[in-house]
């Protein structure tokens, strides 16, 4: 996706993520911003390498 966005030559990057949120210590959900913009024309991306071998799954 970065090598993606990097090519495109976009000055912004709109990500809309309706869903999201964190669970409280007692529970209770907390809402995350629905909508966050970045502004990339003047962004220097950064890449890392990952081994997949130490990666797993954070899902539950």
């Amino acid at each position: 996706m970065v090598k993606t966005i990097k090519k495109c030559n976009a000055d912004y990057l709109i990500w809309f993520k309706p869903y999201s949120y964190i669970e409280s210590v007692n529970g209770s959900n907390i809402a995350l911003p629905k909508i966050v913009i970045y502004k990339l024309n003047n962004q220097n991306i950064d890449t890392i390498q990952y081994d997949t071998e130490y990666m797993i799954s954070s899902e539950i």
